[in-house]
Formats: structure tokens, C-alpha cells, sequence
């Protein structure tokens, strides 16, 4: 039987009238350099949407969940035992699958993204199933999870009973729906904002928990490569909306500070994004179980 070969600029040949797959295609037309041929496998070669048809070749009944990454995987699973995951390295990777299995007609599977701040048109599929929030994290925080949570790290007589957490956090998402301004506005103009390389929390006052705007508008522009200035970011960040919209972790970034002084004592490494954002999944899954949105998603997983 006749075999690829490879030829003296590594690029792979097939022998005369092949049939060539997908996947091989892309292989094919792959430059591979000495210095990265090792990096390379053939999932690299292969799409979510590939594996999940391999997948259903030999377990044709399975319920099969795409998400984005790995903690929605560790936060679902165990809810869903018997389903089958592929996390597919963020969401625009997960809408893809989705949209090229629905176009394939496959059956008992569901994909689970974040909303997020744009008005991505492939929210809008029929398999698609976004958390209720922007994200896994907001989502945990609006069904009281973060309630669940804060008494095992706030200082005891610093947040005292159920009023006292519960106040707390209506602030922290308050001042992190000034950021989540600014997250939707960066989508809606396009302004290429990168959040991810600015640290939230060194811009938030320890004593007052009150961000500092001017400065971390300032910083925002300082790491992006954006033309937009700090007036409109400013303005943006100001506009008053019907509700809240907010980044969990952006919240976790508030709380984070919060339990280093004015709710606690704990260093800045012990109360990390970090470190609270996986204890927030961890204590979330037995809640999430137990809202309406689970069960639409297990009628979607079934149909």
C-alpha cells in the first residue's frame, strides 16, 4: 500500500490519487519546521468537531457536552457522569464545533459557552447554551454561591451573618459592572482592549475597595494596541445600564482585595483570583443542579 512521504522542505506529499481526509488535508498543507517538528501532534491536526465523529462511531447513545475549557469540565462533570466532554480551547472554537455538528444533523449534544460581552450570532443556535450570566463565574455568583463561600475566608466579626455577605457582594458587583462597561463597550467599538495584561487588583483601594478609573483606563491603553483614548474609556465605563453586566473573575478581583483588609487577613497570594475562583466552581456544582437552567440543559443533551 502506498504512504505519504516527506519531502526535502518537510512539507507532506501524498502518493497519486490518494483519498484525502479533512484532517489530512490540513496536515498536507502544514509547514513543519526542525525546530517545532516535535510540538506536533495529531490532535493538532484534527478539530473538536472530528474527535466528537470518531467519538460517536462507537458510543452512537452518548450525551456529548462541548465547552470551552477545563473548568467547565471539572465544574460539570460530575453533575453529568455519564456524558462525554470535549473542551475546545475557548469559545469561538466551541461555536465552530457546535455549528458544524448541528449542520451535520448530529443528535444528543450541547454547547455550553460564556455570553460574554458581544453579541456573537452563534449564541443563537439551537444547541448552543450559554450560562445564564456572562460567564461560569458570574453565573455561580447570581445563584449564591459566592455567599456559600466568602464566610470561610472573611475574618471572623467582619462579615457577620447573612445580611452582612449579602450586602458585600451587591457592592463588589456593582463596582465590577463599571469594568464590565468597558468590556462591553471594547466589543461593541472594537477597540482590542487587553484586559487579561492589566491586574485588576492593584487598581482597587485596600481601605475603600473603590477602583480607581482614571488609573486603570490609563493602564488599559498602556498595554493594548488601541487608538482609543481615556475620555471615552472613562465615558464608557460610566453609562448607566437596566442591569448589571459583570466579569466573575472581575468580581473575584473585588473580593480578592476585599479579604486582605476590609474583610479579612489574608495575604495577597492566599486570596488570589487564583486561588478563589476554583474554590467558587468547587462549591458551585451541587447549586447549579439545582436551578432550572441544569434541567434545560439535560432536554437539550437528551433530544
Amino acid at each position: 500500500m502506498a504512504v505519504g512521504t516527506w519531502s526535502r522542505n518537510l512539507r507532506f506529499r501524498f502518493p497519486p490519487n490518494r483519498s484525502q481526509s479533512p484532517a489530512w488535508t490540513r496536515l498536507a498543507r502544514t509547514k513543519i519546521s526542525l525546530n517545532n517538528l516535535n510540538d506536533y501532534s495529531l490532535q493538532k491536526f484534527d478539530s473538536v468537531a472530528d474527535r466528537i465523529r470518531l467519538h460517536r462511531q462507537g458510543a452512537v447513545e452518548q450525551e456529548v457536552l462541548i465547552v470551552e475549557g477545563v473548568d467547565d469540565v471539572l465544574t460539570l462533570q460530575p453533575l453529568l457522569p455519564e456524558a462525554a466532554f470535549f473542551p475546545a480551547n475557548g469559545r469561538p472554537n466551541a461555536l465552530n464545533c457546535a455549528r458544524d455538528l448541528i449542520n451535520a444533523k448530529l443528535s444528543k449534544f450541547a454547547c455550553v459557552v460564556d455570553r460574554d460581552f458581544d453579541d456573537d450570532p452563534h449564541l443563537d443556535l439551537e444547541r448552543v447554551f450559554p450560562y445564564l450570566c456572562q460567564d461560569l463565574e458570574s453565573m455561580l455568583i447570581e445563584i449564591g454561591c459566592l455567599g456559600d463561600l466568602l464566610p470561610h475566608y472573611a475574618s471572623a466579626g467582619k462579615l457577620v451573618g447573612k445580611a452582612s455577605v449579602k450586602a458585600m457582594i451587591a457592592d463588589l458587583c456593582i463596582s465590577a459592572s463599571i469594568v464590565g462597561n468597558l468590556r462591553r463597550a471594547n466589543a461593541a467599538e472594537r477597540w482590542g482592549l487587553a484586559f487579561d495584561r492589566v491586574d485588576l487588583t492593584s487598581k482597587i483601594d485596600k481601605r475603600t475597595l473603590i477602583l480607581n478609573l482614571p488609573s486603570y483606563c490609563a493602564a488599559l491603553i498602556s498595554v493594548s494596541d488601541s487608538r482609543v483614548t481615556r475620555e471615552q474609556l472613562l465615558r464608557a465605563a460610566q453609562v448607566e445600564t437596566e442591569r448589571l453586566v459583570y466579569s466573575g473573575k472581575d468580581v473575584m478581583a473585588f473580593v480578592s482585595v476585599a479579604l486582605r483588609r476590609k474583610y479579612g487577613s489574608l495575604s495577597g497570594q492566599e486570596s488570589s483570583v487564583e486561588v478563589l475562583c476554583p474554590a467558587l466552581r468547587a462549591c458551585g456544582s451541587y447549586k447549579i443542579a439545582s436551578i432550572s437552567w441544569f434541567g434545560e440543559l439535560k432536554a437539550i443533551l437528551a433530544a
